[in-house]
């Protein structure tokens, strides 16, 4: 006998609107992709200011980034 998938529902904060538990997961989702696509973007980043630091120009530059 399969198990039956159970909607659960929770109230909204903004208007006390009752939402099923899967709708809020996938606006989740949308901002964990969007997390991932920045993070993978500014890991490109860091890529191109690794080669550009080991090129000719900056061998003998020192560089101090504060965080």
């Amino acid at each position: 006998m399969p198990l039956k998938k159970k909607s659960i529902k929770i109230k909204d904060r903004n208007n006390n609107e009752i939402k099923p538990l899967s709708l809020i997961r996938k606006k989740i989702d949308r901002i964990d992709n969007k997390i991932h696509d920045l993070i993978m973007s500014r890991a490109e980043l860091v890529s191109d200011v690794v080669k550009e630091k080991k090129s000719e120009n900056f061998k003998d530059i020192v560089i101090y980034r504060p965080a």
